[in-house]
């Protein structure tokens, strides 16, 4: 029961809405809102239970050491984020980060999500499949000079995990047959 604010008297009947203007709402207008809420409400249930199996399938990913390298680097490359704060934002001392991105050092689970959070995306971004990569040229590459080039190809694309990194934190090197 609720009660009148000016006088601390217990208020009688059905609380009233109002629409724009302090205009009362028709019971029809009630009850369309009142259903247009429930619909909103199963369409964040529906969206809650989208993201939990998203969530479920990039954890299974993770522990079949599915974690591309170089996804984690085009993460922190998109959202500028660098040095020793990303270390920190992950739970991690430097340079575990940076040893991620090369590939010598696998992220635990609670590690990827705090990740994931970090820059913007959702742990499944880390455990994506590889595109299909060819070596034939493209015409993005005709706007580079010979000196970005040259800088480009210096740094390779790290794609995998070594095998030790993988123990180190799944405790075994996933099956051959299933890695990238």
């Amino acid at each position: 029961m609720t009660t009148d604010a000016q006088w601390g008297a217990p208020r009688q009947g059905p609380r009233r809405r109002f629409g724009r203007a302090g205009r009362p709402l028709t019971p029809g207008e009630e009850r369309a809102i009142v259903t247009a809420r429930g619909k909103a409400r199963q369409e964040q249930v529906e969206l809650d239970l989208a993201a939990a199996r998203a969530d479920s399938e990039a954890h299974e990913r993770w522990m079949a050491g599915k974690v591309v390298p170089a996804y984690i680097t085009a993460a922190l490359d998109m959202a500028s984020l660098y040095g020793p704060e990303v270390d920190e934002a992950c739970g991690v001392e430097e340079p575990a980060v940076d040893e991620w991105e090369e590939g010598v050092r696998y992220p635990t689970w609670d590690q990827l999500r705090a990740l994931a959070t970090l820059t913007d995306t959702t742990p499944t971004f880390f455990v994506r499949p590889l595109p299909r990569v060819t070596n034939e040229p493209s015409t993005l590459d005709f706007h580079l000079s010979l000196r970005e080039k040259r800088a480009t190809r210096s740094k390779p694309t790290v794609l995998g995990f070594t095998d030790a990194a993988l123990v180190a934190v799944l405790g075994c090197v996933p099956g051959e047959l299933g890695r990238h």
